[in-house]
């Protein structure tokens, strides 16, 4: 499990830091969601909502329009909640995947929890990617405090980081 410092040490460059920074506090000092999709906005990539077939949640592809030349597509059929998490999702492709300086290598990353068959190297990036979502949402204390604010009701947690209930009860299970 990757903690929110060591998420932090990922990022090259302090700007993109700062922005992560700020996204994790604020959650925890406000005990409201705040924007993914800001956030992305700040940080280069052009959002969009498409369809996609069964199966797949979003995906992130070069885009040599963007200010940071990556766009991020989120699956629109999917709920909010959904959408938040896989559009952090591929944030953290951006930042632990991906090699910035060759645009000739392979163009997308896709977040699909089913219908696609992982690569054993696929899988730990999933993985990966999945623990930075956590922890960018869930650390450094974040949780924690919500939970206490609102007194373990998942519910009311679930509603502050704008993320599904199932989400919440695996974060405090595994103690984010």
């Amino acid at each position: 499990m990757i903690t929110f410092r060591q998420l932090l040490e990922e990022i090259p460059d302090a700007t993109s830091r700062h922005l992560l920074r700020q996204f994790n506090l604020a959650q925890r000092s406000t005990g409201r969601a705040q924007s993914v999709r800001d956030l992305a906005l700040s940080l280069g990539f052009d959002v969009t909502e498409k369809s996609f077939p069964l199966g797949i949640d979003g995906r992130l592809v070069a885009d040599p329009f963007a200010s940071n030349g990556y766009e991020i597509q989120v699956n629109k059929h999917h709920s909010v909640e959904r959408r938040r998490w896989t559009l952090m999702h591929e944030i953290a492709h951006f930042f632990l995947h991906r090699n910035h300086e060759d645009f000739f290598a392979e163009n997308s990353y896709r977040a699909s929890p089913g219908f696609h068959f992982y690569r054993s190297d696929e899988l730990v990036e999933e993985k990966q990617a999945n623990e930075f979502v956590a922890a960018a949402f869930f650390g450094d204390g974040a949780l924690a405090a919500i939970n206490s604010w609102f007194q373990g009701d998942v519910k009311k947690i679930s509603r502050a980081f704008g993320l599904s209930e199932k989400a919440i009860r695996i974060a405090l299970k595994e103690k984010h």
